[in-house]
């Protein structure tokens, strides 16, 4: 794939690799990670690579120390940019932040070889990441109920349209699903809930009042 630019480790920057010694000398990781956005279109998903490698760089607990980043390509009806990167972190519970923030389609250790750490090291780490999960399960079923209401209010929405055509006029169910844009099967169902409900009233193939 085509690099949008460079940004490989700069071997002669004595002050980076003197704070990546410190790091690691510290209890730091280095890891090699890949961060990838797909969408549409093209230029959001190239722009939005460049905002989201531009954040990581902010963090005090993170040091990029190499970077690269792709230009979109096309991967069926959506775009996909990539941006693969070096990044020493100053403790693993920040690394394990960084995968639940950024969510990386991939993350390699590269230093140190063997890690080392005490039980309440450990406990730390899991305490940490069930946290961490009940927070991503709370969003999901909030985003579910959220979800569930915007299609009642939906469905309620195209009742009601119906409900506004057939008090102008009988239509037969090809009739209200070229006038509301529905394809028949779906208006066929909208159609069997008001009858059942004895909003609307069937005679051969027509609807009405």
């Amino acid at each position: 794939m085509e690099e949008m630019d460079k940004g490989d480790r700069d071997t002669g920057n004595k002050d980076m690799q003197t704070r990546l010694k410190e790091m690691l000398g510290e209890g730091g990781v280095l890891a090699r990670t890949i961060i990838e956005i797909v969408g549409i279109p093209k230029e959001h998903v190239e722009k939005t690579i460049i905002l989201y490698t531009k954040k990581i760089k902010e963090h005090d607990q993170m040091l990029v120390v190499k970077e690269k980043k792709f230009k979109a390509k096309k991967q069926g009806n959506f775009f996909s940019a990539f941006a693969e990167m070096e990044i020493a972190f100053k403790s693993v519970p920040d690394l394990l932040n960084f995968c639940f923030d950024y969510m990386p389609a991939s993350i390699e250790i590269l230093e140190p070889e063997t890690l080392h750490y005490e039980t309440n090291d450990i406990s730390t780490f899991v305490n940490d990441l069930l946290a961490k999960l009940h927070q991503l399960n709370f969003m999901v079923k909030k985003l579910s109920a959220e979800n569930t209401l915007l299609n009642k209010n939906a469905g309620q929405l195209v009742n009601n349209f119906i409900m506004v055509l057939l008090r102008k006029e009988p239509a037969t169910l090809v009739r209200l699903s070229q006038l509301t844009g529905i394809e028949p099967e779906k208006m066929d169902a909208f159609l069997k809930d008001l009858e059942k409900s004895k909003k609307i009233k069937k005679d051969n193939n027509t609807y009405s009042l």
